[in-house]
């Protein structure tokens, strides 16, 4: 009887304190996040939806989230083959007199893609970053220009470049949101994780050791990148990423006071979105779309097929609210094109319409002519 009771009240004890945890992670996805910036955001990876913003689109330095922008152009010249991480580049007087950052090449000394990547992305390397700006584009203002092509390119508003490392410039700003969207472009080049996942690591033989200046990737679960700046104008800065479950986010925080508030933040916005989102598949419902009947067409129907997205970000709390309607004419007249749309698919969440994807014709159907729709009487006569 004592042993039943002992392990009657253990299960009692272990039944209160899940539901104390439960409550009490349900109470922090709940609270406000605490300002800690200047501005600030989080943008789901894969939609660009945006989930928290803070003065998002206020102009700040950027100190050296500048460098996301030169990496993307350096990735680029990678994956068309202009550059391979084998190759060896020279270090030029003018690159081994930029300040800031370093990894203190000296004039002429060479250095492996490779590790010039390393230097630039775990230890934000200014002499490093310029190398690359002059291999592929001749000089550094040469690089800036294409850096300002590339933001006119995705769209940025408030974003001017002044140099390739984010040095204090007069003019050389940008936003939160801009920043998350020039992130969200550079993580589509995947060879980028191999990289900014890395702790710690060594170049030169091991005479020089690198140590990420993004403390998340030691110390936050899922963290994949991304980069840190830090300047006088600037303040302290960071945009973050990580996934969890399928579901990759960004932050981005720029003019926190210190390094310690900059990291926090960032903690806040991440563990904000994947305490309150997910990221779900939509159920295929192909198996419901019925064929479309044709008018004047050299076939009476025609099959139909549907290429949902990927995914879908939606509120935990409303997971089990996503329908789908179909809306489709009752018939079509010819002709129709293979993979023309002839209809779309609905998606709504608690009755609020999130998307739309389309419905196409599987294959081409042609008018039918005189004689085809003679021989058709012809058969349906002697059918019957």
């Amino acid at each position: 009887m004592k042993k039943f009771k002992k392990n009657f009240f253990c299960l009692f004890e272990f039944i209160i304190l899940s539901l104390f945890i439960f409550s009490y992670k349900n109470i922090l996805a709940s609270e406000p996040i605490e300002i800690l910036s200047k501005s600030a955001i989080l943008m789901d990876q894969k939609t660009g939806n945006i989930l928290y913003e803070y003065n998002s689109d206020q102009q700040e330095a950027p100190a050296s989230l500048t460098k996301i922008m030169s990496l993307i152009l350096i990735f680029e010249n990678i994956e068309n083959g202009n550059l391979s991480e084998t190759q060896m580049l020279r270090c030029s007087k003018y690159a081994n007199s930029i300040n800031g950052s370093q990894i203190w090449l000296d004039e002429g000394e060479e250095m492996s893609v490779e590790d010039l990547l390393k230097a630039v992305i775990i230890s934000s390397a200014n002499d490093a970053t310029v190398v690359f700006a002059e291999e592929i584009a001749g000089s550094e203002q040469s690089f800036v220009d294409l850096m300002n092509e590339k933001a006119k390119k995705l769209g940025l508003k408030y974003t001017c470049f002044k140099n390739c490392t984010g040095l204090d410039e007069d003019g050389h700003l940008t936003t939160a949101r801009e920043v998350a969207i020039v992130a969200r472009e550079l993580l589509k080049h995947e060879k980028i994780f191999k990289y900014t996942k890395i702790w710690m690591d060594q170049l030169r033989d091991g005479k020089t050791e690198l140590v990420n200046t993004n403390r998340l990737i030691r110390f936050y679960p899922g963290a994949t990148g991304l980069k840190t700046g830090t300047s006088d104008n600037a303040g302290c800065c960071l945009a973050a990423s990580a996934t969890r479950e399928g579901l990759s986010l960004i932050s981005v925080v720029m003019g926190a006071q210190n390094s310690d508030d900059r990291f926090q933040m960032s903690k806040q916005l991440l563990n904000f979105g994947f305490d309150n989102f997910v990221s779900v598949k939509l159920e295929n419902i192909q198996e419901e779309i019925p064929n479309l009947k044709i008018n004047s067409g050299n076939e009476e129907y025609v099959g139909l097929k549907i290429n949902p997205p990927d995914s879908l970000l939606i509120e935990k709390t409303k997971l089990n609210k996503i329908n789908q309607k179909i809306n489709l004419p009752k018939k079509l007249d010819a002709p129709v094109l293979e993979n023309q749309i002839v209809g779309r698919v609905l998606v709504s969440i608690d009755g609020e319409k999130i998307l739309e994807y389309p419905i196409v014709a599987s294959k081409e159907i042609k008018k039918i002519n005189f004689f085809g729709a003679l021989k058709k009487i012809l058969l349906n006569i002697i059918d019957f």
